[in-house]
C-alpha cells in the first residue's frame, strides 16, 4: 500500500505533518461541517476497521494455537501475559499524556513525539533486562525464557510505537491509523501462522510481535520523512513529562495488575493446562471489551469528551448518558447470546478439548457489562482531570484483585479466576460510576449556584 495514501503531504508547517480531519486532502476524515454525530462515527468506523482488520488473522492465529493444545496455549499466554507488564513498564502513562501535548497550540509535534520515544526506549530495554533477570528465579528452562522475552520484546516495542496513533487520534486522522495498524497486523499474524502451520520451533513463533512492530515502524518511518525534526530536549525536561504522568502510570500499573494476577497465580497454582482452559474463552470476553473499551472510548469518545467538558457541560453529560445506555443494551445482548451458545462456541472454535471452559465463559461474562461502565467512567473523570480520585479507586480494585485471587483460585482453580476478575470488575464499576455520578452532580449543583447569583445579585449579599 503506497504510504502516501496513508498520511498528509507535509504541508510548510513543520508541526502539522499529519493534516486534521476536515482539511483539502482527499483522504482526509470527515469533511469539515459535518455534524459532531457524523464526525465521531466516521472516525469510529475507522477505528472499528483497523480493530477488525487486525483481529482477524490475530484471532485465527490464536484459535490454530488453542487448538495445538491448552499446554502450548497455556504457554504463549504467560507469556503474553508478562508482555503486557513490559508493555505497561514501556508506556509508563506517556500516551494519555501525550494527548494535552499534542493539543497545545503551537506545540512541535515532532519533537515531542521523539522525547516520548527516547523515554521509552530505556523503558522497554531496562523493562526486558529485569523479566530476563527474573527468569531463572521463576524456575523457566532456557527455551520458556527465550519465548518469554521474544514475545515480550515485540509487545513492548508494539506499544511504543504506536504512541504515534496518539497523534493520529489527536489530529482526528483515525483512517492513517487504520491503514498502517491493519497491513503490520497482518503480517505478525500471517508469520504466526505460517509458523504453526509449518510445525516451527517455539523460539521462532515468538516472534510474531516482533515482526508486527517492525513493520509498523517502517510504515510510521516513511509516514514521517524519516526525522523527528532534531534532537529531542534535554534529560530534565523528559522527567518532567515522565513525572507529570505519574497518576496515568499508576492507574495504568492497577488496571494492568488486577486484569492479568489471575493469570499468574493460576498457572502457579494450575500449571499451564489450567490457564489454557481459563483463556480460552477469556480470549472472546475480553475481544468484545476491548473492541468497546479501545475502539470506541479510548480512541473516539475519550479526546471528544475531553473537549466538550471543558466547552459544554451539558452536552458532556447527555453524551455519557446516551452512551451508557447504548453499552447496557449491547453488553447485555452479547451476554445472553454467549451464555446460550456458550458450548457450541468453545467446541467449534477451540475444540472438544475445550469442553471444560463452558462454565468459566459463563463466570467470566459479567465482566462484559461492568467493564464497559466502568471504562466510560474512567474516562468521565480522566476529562474532569479527576486524577485522584480515580487512582485511589484502581489501587482499591488491585487490593480486591488480591484477595479474590488467593481467595478462590487455590481452592477452585481457573473457575475461581472467572470469578475473581469478575468480581474485581463489578467493585470498580460500582466504585467509578458512583464517583462519576457524584461530581456530575456536584458540578451541576455549582453552576446552578453561580447562574443563580449571578441571574439575583441582591440575594447573594
Amino acid at each position: 500500500m503506497p504510504l502516501q495514501e496513508t498520511t498528509a503531504p507535509l504541508p510548510a508547517d513543520e508541526n502539522g505533518f499529519l493534516e486534521p480531519a476536515g482539511g483539502t486532502q482527499k483522504n482526509a476524515s470527515p469533511k469539515a461541517g459535518a455534524g459532531p454525530l457524523r464526525i465521531l462515527a466516521g472516525r469510529f468506523g475507522y477505528v472499528l476497521c483497523a480493530q477488525w482488520g487486525s483481529s482477524l488473522l490475530t484471532g485465527l492465529f490464536l484459535i490454530l494455537l488453542a487448538r495445538s493444545g491448552p499446554e502450548l496455549f497455556g504457554f504463549f499466554t504467560l507469556a503474553m501475559a508478562l508482555g503486557a507488564l513490559v508493555s505497561l513498564a514501556t508506556d509508563a502513562g506517556l500516551k494519555d499524556y501525550l494527548v494535552p501535548l499534542f493539543s497545545e497550540k503551537g506545540a512541535n509535534m515532532r519533537r515531542v513525539l521523539a522525547r516520548a520515544w527516547c523515554i521509552q526506549a530505556v523503558l522497554l530495554l531496562s523493562s526486558l533486562a529485569v523479566l530476563g533477570l527474573l527468569c531463572l528465579p521463576l524456575g523457566y528452562g532456557a527455551q520458556k525464557s527465550v519465548v518469554v522475552l521474544l514475545v515480550s520484546a515485540g509487545i513492548g516495542l508494539n506499544t511504543a510505537i504506536q504512541s504515534f496513533f496518539v497523534l493520529c487520534r489527536v489530529r482526528g486522522r483515525q483512517d492513517a491509523e487504520m491503514r498502517i495498524a491493519v497491513p503490520a497486523s497482518r503480517a505478525g499474524s500471517l508469520f504466526g501462522i505460517g509458523c504453526l502451520l509449518l510445525g516451527a520451533p517455539p523460539a521462532l513463533l515468538a516472534c510474531f510481535k516482533l515482526v508486527e512492530s517492525l513493520v509498523m515502524a517502517a510504515f510510521i518511518g516513511r509516514a514521517l520523512r524519516w526525522r523527528l525534526g532534531g534532537f529531542p530536549d534535554g534529560l530534565r525536561r523528559w522527567l518532567g513529562d515522565w513525572r507529570q504522568g505519574s497518576y496515568f502510570a499508576g492507574i495504568a500499573v492497577c488496571g494492568l495488575l488486577y486484569n492479568k494476577l489471575n493469570m499468574y497465580v493460576l498457572d502457579r497454582y494450575g500449571g499451564s493446562y489450567s490457564l489454557g482452559l481459563y483463556n480460552a474463552p477469556w480470549e472472546i470476553v475480553d475481544g468484545i471489551s476491548v473492541l468497546i473499551s479501545g475502539a470506541l472510548l479510548a480512541k473516539v469518545l475519550f479526546p471528544h469528551l475531553a473537549g466538550q467538558w471543558q466547552k459544554d457541560r451539558p452536552a458532556f453529560r447527555r453524551a455519557c448518558g446516551l452512551t451508557a445506555g447504548g453499552l447496557l443494551i449491547f453488553c447485555l445482548a452479547a451476554s445472553f447470546v454467549l451464555f446460550a451458545a456458550a458450548e457450541w462456541m468453545l467446541t467449534l472454535v477451540y475444540g472438544p478439548e475445550y469442553l471444560a471452559s463452558v462454565p468459566l465463559l459463563n463466570a467470566q461474562l459479567p465482566c462484559l457489562l461492568f467493564s464497559s461502565l466502568h471504562n466510560l467512567a474512567a474516562y468521565m473523570l480522566i476529562s474532569m482531570q479527576r486524577y485522584r480520585p480515580l487512582l485511589l479507586a484502581y489501587a482499591g480494585g488491585l487490593a480486591c484483585n488480591v484477595v479474590l485471587c488467593f481467595l478462590l483460585i487455590p481452592e477452585q482453580g481457573a473457575v475461581g479466576a472467572a470469578w475473581a476478575i469478575s468480581g474485581t470488575k463489578i467493585l470498580m464499576a460500582v466504585c467509578t460510576v458512583g464517583l462519576a455520578l457524584v461530581l456530575l452532580r456536584e458540578d451541576q449543583a455549582s453552576r446552578s449556584g453561580r447562574s443563580t447569583r449571578s441571574t439575583f445579585p441582591s440575594d447573594a449579599k
